[in-house]
């Protein structure tokens, strides 16, 4: 897990100063924690999760799979099922 084991970057002494850091894409630990993500709300929803790579899904698709039953009737879900 080489994303994970990189040193902070030290913050700019004032907001003045501060610009903001290059973008790279795709960042390199990107697909390493949408898949965390994926897994997580997999378990919590009782979805099957989505296998990567993430972008070859259209937006209904991961509406689909992301979308759960507080967004469409607004009452949270139960903490547990079973």
């Amino acid at each position: 897990m080489q994303c994970f084991a990189e040193a902070p970057q030290p913050m700019a002494a004032t907001c003045q100063d501060a610009s903001p850091p290059p973008l790279t894409w795709p960042d390199p630990c990107a697909e390493q924690v949408a898949g965390m993500l994926v897994v997580i709300w997999a378990l919590r929803s009782e979805r099957i999760p989505l296998m990567p790579p993430y972008d070859q899904y259209s937006a209904e698709q991961l509406v689909d799979f992301w979308a759960d039953e507080t967004t469409a009737t607004g009452h949270p879900l139960p903490a547990h099922r079973g």
